[in-house]
């Protein structure tokens, strides 16, 4: 250490502002300040000391860390440094120079003698929490997440932060998330408790303590949080409790993970705490960013299959470290088809009937003149009071169900160009006359439909017009632009049926309005339940499956309002809950 020295001759300066080295004039200060200084404060640059750098590394690893338990307490303090390089340094080293010399003798017998550990710079956490339960990585299947911390309450993004690359983004699954971190997991469950009503908290006191006990004895991530905890919870109160009755939106945000969909340079493009929704939201963004690694191109304006060869039904490929999955498939353009690298095997499933129809309707003659003929003026006419469509419109629509129906019996879209070629000679065979089988189906429901709006039309009484509202809904939903490739050429019989169900409910709705409403009531909680799991169904999860819940719902109203019609299976509002369950635990 060099510091200023001043001489002075009878209280008159002599020299003023001389330097001169410390350790001449206090051994003991000059070591002290070089310590603090040089290798505490890191105010010496010595990148010739390997040791200087890891430590360095190292204390910036842990400030960062610091975020993870939201406070300060975790680093040890300067003093705490100041005494680790106090033992070793040796002791009459007060300069830079002076602790080269030392340091080149020193380090051929003991090189880490000043590398700080972990465990040097580290103290316990609260409550007993290490490192350890906060992790750099989150695990799920193959897939390995990096997670970082922010301690910044109130701003977005305050807590865990889970790093998902966009091209993984639709692979991911919201399962476990809710489960936190270990950290936080304690203060997640004791927040969840706290939300309940004061009348079942009293049964939990103390709530820290309960919280703390029922966590270290469930089986983390299996399961959904809050109907594991619900089930704990109330056997610890002596009460019956279920996840709605914890309060979610009660919860500090800081203890529920966040999610960020980076880019392939590590960008942010999205931030948020709904990782369906950001599924949702950037779903073409996911796409895209798997077709350019993926090593099928994309094609569009395509009228036959011509030298499109095998579609792999998945291509794997790799960015930034992780497993990309893509699933290629026909998609429909409207005049044309196209190939496109999709995100998920759900997506591809329609995507490829789709695409496969469409070059079938590309390169098959389509009966029309026949479809024409199939349909008289009574159609016209019925067509014209439900305002909507033409003939040759509800002709292409037969011809496009034909086809599936085609499609469907000769085991599912073509994969080579020989499939393909197969699937085209089998519906030249075969449509004009599927279509033409299904067109008086197709007639008897345009026709009643007609006949059923015409019925809800003389319904005026205003006490009717919900009812009335909701039976024009559903009539609307099944007899529309597109119905029969909608239900499928298999399914107008059923159609027919849920059509005259609604007849039937219009002829005796003026005689108890009452009962109409309690049925209503009772399938409209039921739709509800199903949009609800719908709207928080990413676009990639969607499957047949789902689809087939609403004809169970059709089926349902069928059993409420025209019973005497008879259901196609046995069906009731724990059938269609039961269904609506294993959809979301699917």
């Amino acid at each position: 250490a060099v510091v200023p020295e001043r001489v002075t001759l009878y209280g008159l300066p002599v020299v003023a502002g001389r330097p001169v080295d410390m350790g001449r004039l206090d051994p003991v200060g000059a070591r002290h300040l070089f310590l603090r200084h040089a290798l505490v404060d890191g105010e010496w640059s010595a990148p010739q000391h390997a040791f200087v750098a890891r430590n360095r590394a190292l204390l910036d690893e842990v400030h960062a860390l610091q975020d993870r338990l939201r406070g300060r307490e975790l680093l040890v303090d300067d003093d705490a440094l100041l005494a680790f390089y106090d033992a070793r340094v040796g002791a009459d080293v007060t300069t830079a120079r002076q602790f080269d010399q030392w340091w080149k003798r020193e380090r051929g017998e003991r090189p880490d003698l000043l590398t700080l550990s972990r465990d040097q710079l580290l103290r316990a956490g609260p409550a007993g929490r290490t490192l350890a339960d906060f992790p750099d990585a989150w695990h799920q299947g193959d897939l390995t997440l990096p997670v970082t911390y922010r301690f910044e309450p109130g701003e977005p993004g305050d807590g865990a932060i889970v790093h998902v690359p966009v091209a993984v983004l639709a692979q991911v699954r919201p399962d476990g998330f809710d489960w936190q971190v270990p950290g936080f997991r304690d203060e997640l469950v004791e927040a969840l408790a706290r939300s309940l009503p004061k009348s079942v908290r009293r049964q939990l006191v103390p709530v820290a303590e309960t919280a703390r006990r029922i966590v270290a004895q469930l089986p983390a991530g299996e399961g959904r949080l809050d109907q594991v905890l619900a089930h704990e919870l109330g056997r610890a109160a002596g009460l019956p409790l279920t996840a709605a009755d914890l309060r979610s939106d009660l919860v500090p945000d800081h203890l529920r993970v966040t999610f960020s969909v980076d880019d392939e340079r590590g960008r942010p493009l999205a931030m948020g705490k709904d990782l369906r929704a950001l599924q949702e939201r950037l779903r073409p963004t996911a796409r895209q960013a798997i077709a350019r690694v993926a090593p099928t191109a994309e094609r569009t304006g395509l009228v036959d299959w011509g030298d499109l060869g095998t579609l792999a039904r998945q291509v794997v490929s790799s960015s930034g470290g992780h497993t990309v999955r893509g699933y290629p498939s026909l998609v429909d353009e409207g005049a044309t088809a196209g190939v496109r690298v999709l995100t998920s095997p759900a997506v591809q499933a329609r995507a490829m009937r789709a695409g496969t129809r469409r070059l079938l309707q590309l390169t098959v003659a389509a009966p029309r003149r026949a479809m024409d003929r199939a349909f008289g003026n009574d159609v016209r006419l019925a067509l014209g009071r439900l305002r909507w469509g033409s003939v040759a419109q509800l002709g292409d629509d037969v011809v496009a169900a034909a086809l599936d129906a085609v499609i469907s019996g000769h085991g599912g879209p073509a994969w080579d160009t020989e499939g393909f070629r197969s699937l085209q000679n089998s519906a030249r065979a075969e449509v004009a006359e599927r279509a033409a089988a299904a067109a008086p189906d197709v007639a008897r429901v345009v026709l009643a439909a007609a006949s059923t709006a015409m019925r809800l039309d003389a319904l005026v009484a205003p006490g009717l017009q919900p009812s009335v509202a909701d039976a024009r809904s559903q009539l609307a939903r099944l007899v529309g632009p597109g119905f029969v490739q909608a239900a499928g050429v298999e399914r107008l019989g059923h159609v027919l049926r849920y059509v005259r169900a609604i007849e039937r409910r219009a002829e005796k709705l003026p005689a108890d309005p009452a009962r109409d409403r309690r049925a209503m009531g009772q399938v409209h909680a039921l739709e509800d339940a199903y949009a609800a799991a719908l709207a928080g169904l990413p676009h990639d999860r969607r499957t047949l499956a789902h689809d087939e819940v609403a004809w169970t719902l059709e089926e349902l109203r069928v059993s409420l309002f025209a019973q005497n019609l008879g259901t196609a299976y046995p069906v009731s509002e724990q059938r269609v809950r039961r269904e609506l369950h294993a959809l979301a635990a699917g």
